[in-house]
Formats: C-alpha cells, structure tokens, sequence
C-alpha cells in the first residue's frame, strides 16, 4: 500500500520533476466515439526504484502532457460500447487473494462511462501463442479467422475479442502482433506457504496474456487509424 501511495504522490505532484525524457514507452488510442485519446506510458525510474505504467485520458485534440490529463485508477478492459469503457481495478494485498469476487462501481470523464471492476490481488499469469490468417474490426470488436495454436489452448479457428486493452505491435511497415490481456479466475490455485504447508482450492486471480501473429504480410498502413485499440508511439 506505501508503493501505490508513493505512485499516485508521483503522478499528481511530479516532486522529482519527471519528464517526457523519463518515459520509456508509450502507446495510445482513440476512442470509438472519436472524442479522446487514452495514453498509457511507463516512466523509468532508474535507480529510484521499479518502473510504473500511468493511464490517462486527454480530449482529442489535447496534447499529452504529464501534468495533465485524467489519470485512471487501474487498467483498460474493453469497450462494451462507443461511450462505455470498462476499468479492472486490483486492490494492492501483502496477502493472498481471498475470493474471486468482482465489485462493480462506475465513475465518468466527461460524457464517458467508466465501469470499474474491482478484483483481488493477480497471483497469477498464462501465456498464449497463436497464428491468424486474416482479420476483420467491426464496432467494438476484433475477430481472428484461420487461427492455430503455437502454445497454449485451442480456441478454435475463429475468435472474437471486445477492443479495449489490445496491442498493435509492429515491425518496420508490417503488422507483428496483436496482444491481448485478459483476466482469469479459478478456485484451483495452490499455494506453498513459508512453513512448508500447503494450501489448496484457493482463489486464482490472473493475467491470460493472448499472442496473435499473422501468418501473412498485413501492412501497418491498413491498421493505423484503428480505434479502440493502443498504438505504440514510443
């Protein structure tokens, strides 16, 4: 709880003068209804500490800047719809996760509805790799045709996500890859407790950190003015 509160101090009083030279990416999107720009950076603290990622919310047409903006309490989810963004929010624990329930609440910016979904602590993390033939956007959501697993589950040959919290990665003027972060939960996480006991049937709250990779040359061109999904910019 000192780290988060240290964060939040850092990012709304800049007391060590942070810069745009501390930040060490940055991606960001537009919305789907084309009113604001969502950033989300990560600042290089160096010897001061671990890096930290900071999200915040500018209209369109505002330039990004540190000392400004709306900053969201949590991370992207998806979009259920052109003016409704749902936020995962994860209460900071020493202890493990005690149930796998999800509070729901709702804040706004402006004319955009925030739903924030309130989780556990994540103890907890998969990794999934798949090829796509091609791909189609329509509204709010991405679909992936002619899929085949590299690592991890079958999804079958077609899949479809709600845009939100999706990566678009490139490599020169071709896409590389699509990434898409999901949340999992389970009752079958086992812990290993510091006196040698063991815990079963526990509360699993984690990140399914999905890999798509097109199987063919798709031009980036194709896919810059995409909303809904982040850009990397730096």
């Amino acid at each position: 709880m000192k780290k988060l509160t240290f964060l939040l101090f850092l990012i709304s009083c800049n007391p060590f003068k942070i810069t745009e030279k501390d930040i060490t990416n940055i991606e960001v999107q537009t919305s789907l209804n084309d009113k604001y720009k969502i950033y989300n950076y990560t600042i290089g603290m160096g010897a001061m500490g671990d890096d930290f990622s900071v999200t915040k919310i500018f209209e369109k047409d505002e330039d990004f800047d540190l000392d400004e903006g709306f900053t969201i309490d949590g991370n992207i989810g998806e979009w259920i719809s052109k003016d409704t963004l749902t936020i995962n929010r994860f209460i900071p624990s020493q202890n493990n996760s005690k149930d796998t329930l999800t509070k729901i609440s709702y804040e706004k910016f402006e004319d955009l509805v925030l739903k924030v979904k309130s989780h556990s602590t994540i103890n907890s993390g998969i990794i999934y790799e798949y090829i796509f033939e091609n791909l189609k956007i329509n509204k709010n959501k991405i679909t992936f045709y002619g899929i085949k697993t590299v690592l991890g589950n079958d999804i079958g040959s077609v899949k479809s996500f709600n845009l939100g919290n999706i990566n678009f990665y490139k490599a020169k003027d071709s896409l590389a890859s699509i990434n898409i972060d999901i949340i999992y939960k389970t009752m079958n996480f086992t812990y290993y407790n510091n006196d040698s006991s063991i815990a079963e049937d526990q509360p699993e709250i984690g990140i399914k950190s999905l890999k798509f990779t097109p199987k063919r040359k798709i031009l980036y061109s194709k896919l810059k003015n995409v909303k809904g999904v982040f850009h990397t910019v730096k």
